[in-house]
């Protein structure tokens, strides 16, 4: 273990004795007010808000803390009929705190995250994040009761709901809603031309997230994007795709599975040459090349039922992406830069049909969505592997709580095979073994394709199961849920059913986890195995690999393992070394693409906050005056300003003159944002010439920001000036929002 490390376990420690304190005095309390009334307790929780004090650090004195987290105590089990654990308490105290509290599967986490939720409430809104919307909606209905008791409302807040019911749901005190639907409503309301068109109208002030992991590292770098819809040309894209089946791997291309890049070779590029009959690397044909890297990357990196599939919605054929950390279909989400269509073009003979692409209006990640909360805290089963990123990037330390009762899981030896087929002939077998015992059994696969492949051996066997292919539905937490029951047999997609717990009948007969594959992360493993051995119930987890695993292909080690798996002197020690340094490897690649993308996402970031707080101060103009130093600042004479309105009352000189600012800096915003996705895009190939790509990017882009402030002045100039000539101008966004 690294110093580091040593000193963070030795600070933790020092933390949780702290809590374990205060946990022992909420405790003492809580016997003092147990047997008060409701009345009662809500008049203390009154008094001892309104009487807390406010530390340096921004929460209550630890006295006002054991107080509010006492009687919340009291009241949750009134209400909820749950005691909570000791384990429990200090999870809450964590995540008031404003930590990452890493609990294990079975835990309670749901409850747990009421105390905190509920007493940050009294200080401002509280946003609840939840990995689907259905675990949302679930929770929020679960713990209302508490809220409801000391005056809080609650809601649970739908991607899909229309303006008026958002606007409604953001006057609650607790809002429960997925990370993207709180991201989008963020965007959406940088996007309105009248202030009260604002979805959301109070501070960002606590956001707690469920699975944090997921949320804050594996879709952290996935941008929430609103788009507008634009032509593409569907035959240009329909005849790269005919000319990229034409090539070979090796020969005229070669592709880096583990990157998920291709490069042309120089016979590659005669080829292309031929079949198009155009000069690719012209400047009027940059767009073609695009489309042909895009079309290679879609042809022969991206794998269908791994990386996406097709589905069938309102009787036609779609491309639909596949969560690589959840295995969830993603139906509302399109790969970006024509990757999509090139998928579609891929399948078109199948009847899939190519869709317009978009082009992007308003984008933020998830990364910097959640950096704009005053306070922070989260949830997990597995936190510690990513706590050095989850410090530096949010600042959030990662505090592992004990489980309430031991841990009662036997872990199997790792097992190798040569290939798939003996694989999961073995894993078929062991299941047929265990079924007779009555065991329930967990079957976690990478991908939608092994899933679907592995239920054909099953079926051979006669042996009854249930296959969970991940869809974000209440069906997928169902399913899950009855994974406990005696004899039964569910085939899952990872971490299907995340944030839902599969409880056994009996913690006498253990749920038997099979991994099927290492993941890229061990996080990720880790979770799986996180499924079994709930509240101290016996489990069992089995591991079996083979040579031809994806993970192997893609760091080409499968010769490595398939030697492996053939020696008499293998043991699990060894093998589980080897896949430790390849998912080592793997997870620093990742870890270095996030840091990587979060230099880039410095800069835009940068811009967007200028731009949006200018936006914000237009919006929100109460006098036609404050327009004067906003457009001074810009070049525009103030005089032109006054002159442009002064044959209207002063409400319609705000109103004229908040739609002309507003229309002329959405639409140059628009088109900037498309310039920054160009520079993005293309800075790749610029760098293979030695230079450091995050300054070329760093520089070019300030470029283009002074090109934006000009452009936005030539298009307030123009708007102005029909103004004073008495042309009429129709106010309008110069772009369709969506989601």
């Amino acid at each position: 273990m690294s110093i580091k490390n040593k000193l963070t376990n030795i600070h933790n420690n020092r933390i949780k004795n702290n809590y374990r304190n205060i946990v022992l005095e909420i405790r003492s309390k809580q016997l003092e007010l147990k047997d008060k009334s409701d009345e009662d307790l809500k008049i203390l929780f009154k008094n001892a808000i309104e009487n807390g004090k406010i530390e340096n650090d921004g929460f209550y004195d630890k006295e006002t803390v054991i107080t509010t987290f006492t009687i919340g105590t009291i009241v949750i089990e009134r209400k909820l009929g749950l005691a909570l654990y000791d384990v429990q308490l200090m999870g809450s105290l964590a995540l008031y705190y404003g930590n990452i509290a890493e609990m294990k599967t079975g835990e309670g986490k749901t409850v747990t995250s009421v105390l905190p939720i509920l007493i940050q409430a009294t200080r401002g809104q509280v946003h609840v994040c939840t990995v689907n919307e259905y675990l949302c909606e679930r929770d929020q209905k679960l713990n209302e009761p508490v809220y409801s008791f000391f005056d809080y409302k609650s809601t649970f807040n739908k991607q899909t709901d229309k303006k008026e019911v958002k606007q409604k749901n953001y006057h609650a005190d607790i809002i429960y809603a997925t990370a993207s639907t709180f991201g989008f409503d963020y965007l959406n309301d940088n996007m309105v031309m009248r202030a009260e068109d604002r979805i959301n109208q109070k501070p960002r002030h606590f956001a707690l997230i469920d699975e944090a992991d997921l949320i804050l590292i594996d879709e952290a770098r996935t941008p929430l994007i609103i788009g507008s819809p634009f032509e593409n040309s569907t035959h240009e894209i329909l005849l790269v795709d005919n000319w990229v089946k034409n090539l070979k791997e090796n020969d005229d291309f070669t592709k880096d599975m583990k990157n998920k890049s291709v490069s042309l070779t120089e016979k590659g590029e005669e080829k292309l040459a031929k079949l198009s009959n155009k000069d690719l690397y012209s400047e009027e044909n940059v767009f073609l090349l695009h489309l042909v890297y895009q079309s290679l990357i879609a042809n022969f990196v991206y794998i269908k039922d791994v990386d996406y599939t097709i589905i069938k919605e309102n009787h036609q054929k779609k491309v639909v992406i596949i969560d690589s950390y959840t295995g969830r279909i993603q139906a509302d989400r399109r790969f970006t830069q024509g990757l999509h269509q090139a998928l579609e073009a891929k399948h078109s003979k199948e009847g899939v049909k190519i869709a317009e692409e978009t082009k992007t209006i308003a984008t933020i990640t998830l990364q910097r969505f959640f950096k704009l909360y005053s306070k922070l805290a989260g949830m997990t089963g597995t936190g510690h592997e990513e706590r050095d990123e989850l410090m530096s990037v949010y600042g959030l330390n990662v505090i592992e709580i004990e489980t309430n009762k031991p841990m009662r899981r036997e872990e199997k030896p790792v097992v190798i095979y040569l290939n798939k087929k003996a694989k999961w002939e073995n894993v078929a077998n062991k299941i047929e073994e265990y079924n007779k015992l009555g065991y329930p059994i967990l079957v976690g696969t990478v991908s939608v394709e092994d899933s679907e492949e592995f239920a054909n051996y099953l079926k051979e066997k006669k042996l009854k199961f249930k296959l969970l292919n991940a869809k974000q539905d209440k069906n997928e937490a169902e399913i899950i849920e009855k994974a406990g029951k005696k004899g039964s047999i569910t085939i899952a997609t990872n971490m299907a059913g995340r944030g839902t717990d599969i409880k056994t009948e009996d913690p006498e007969i253990p749920l038997v986890v099979f991994i099927t594959e290492i993941n890229e992360s061990s996080r990720i493993d880790n979770q799986l195995k996180g499924r079994t051995s709930r509240q101290g119930a016996r489990g069992i987890i089995e591991t079996h690999l083979s040579g031809d695993d994806s993970i192997f292909i893609k760091t080409k080690t499968s010769g490595t393992f398939k030697l492996i798996s053939q020696s008499p002197l293998t043991n699990a020690k060894q093998i589980q070394r080897l896949c430790y340094s390849i998912q080592e490897e793997l997870e620093g690649l990742m870890s270095s693409s996030r840091q990587s993308a979060l230099k880039f996402d410095d800069v835009i970031n940068e811009q967007r906050s200028r731009f949006y707080h200018s936006r914000d101060k237009v919006l929100d103009a109460t006098s036609s005056k404050e327009f004067e130093p906003f457009a001074e600042s810009m070049g525009i004479s103030k005089n032109k300003i006054i002159k442009s309105v002064e044959n209207h009352s002063e409400e319609a000189k705000i109103n004229i003159l908040r739609q002309a600012f507003l229309l002329s800096m959405d639409i140059n915003w628009v088109k900037h944002i498309d310039s920054l996705d160009t520079l993005k895009s293309a800075i790749g190939w610029r760098a293979q010439s030695g230079h450091n790509p995050t300054i070329i990017y760093q520089n070019e882009a300030s470029e283009l920001y002074n090109d934006l402030l000009r452009d936005i002045k030539n298009s307030l100039n123009e708007l102005l000036d029909r103004l004073i000539k008495g042309n009429e101008f129709e106010f309008k966004n110069a772009y369709k929002g969506g989601k």
